[in-house]
């Protein structure tokens, strides 16, 4: 059920999408539509906890500018159940003597950071459940940690992780980073025919690849059939 539809919320998740509500109007976040909510719903393949919906709905293009590096936002995130369950199964073929975590079937996992950690939430637990994690060379592999009680302390720290900076410089860093995932839904020329391109982001996750969690934009032109791909810091060109 998507945020907005009759009984989407239930008792006790009303104050952490207040939450959630505040800290998108304070950072100009951009959410998703509908249809995109249900293209994440699909990709995952398990029903998504009303609380992660209210972030995509009102943060999940942008992420208000937190979490630079790191793939958590709607063109970032498309496959990362996958690469989570793929990097669980390589740290287990290096390590076959040791317990490696196992990700829950209703698991969804919200982030990617680098290749090598993910985040996810349990779809059926409540609205409301809690962020946890698991990344590869930490003390124990064998099970996750819970790294936020809820989606809206999960994003009010990630806030609060600009300590130190000056106010000049966290603007700026918000700013630029909101700026680069926003330039995905910017129709932008295709090189051969002019067509407009749309781009999606990926991240690039291979075990033993060097450019394994980098992310990578495509752009497919139905014109010429060619696909354009680039790297997120430069580089790239047709397939």
């Amino acid at each position: 059920m998507l945020v907005g539809q009759p009984g989407w919320m239930t008792q006790g998740i009303e104050s952490s999408v207040s939450r959630i509500e505040r800290l998108a109007k304070e950072l100009d976040a951009w959410g998703c539509t509908p249809s995109e909510i249900e293209a994440v719903r699909r990709d995952q393949g398990v029903d998504l906890p009303a609380s992660y919906v209210a972030f995509l709905r009102l943060l999940g293009r942008d992420g208000g500018g937190l979490m630079s590096g790191t793939n958590v936002c709607f063109g970032e995130t498309f496959g990362i159940r996958s690469q989570a369950v793929l990097l669980l199964e390589s740290t287990h073929d290096d390590s076959p003597a040791d317990e490696v975590f196992r990700l829950p079937d209703d698991a969804v996992v919200i982030s990617n950071h680098q290749g090598y950690a993910f985040e996810f939430v349990r779809g059926s637990m409540d609205d409301d459940p809690p962020v946890e994690w698991w990344s590869e060379g930490s003390s124990s592999t064998a099970h996750s940690t819970i790294g936020a009680a809820s989606i809206a302390d999960w994003l009010e720290e990630h806030h609060r992780a600009t300590d130190g900076l000056s106010a000049g410089q966290i603007s700026s860093h918000r700013l630029s980073t909101q700026a680069s995932r926003r330039r995905r839904f910017q129709p932008e020329p295709c090189p051969l025919c002019g067509g407009e391109l749309k781009w999606s982001g990926r991240s690039a996750f291979k075990a033993g690849d060097p450019n394994s969690g980098r992310e990578r934009s495509i752009a497919f032109c139905p014109v010429e059939r060619t696909t354009f791909w680039r790297w997120g810091g430069g580089g790239g060109g047709p397939t």
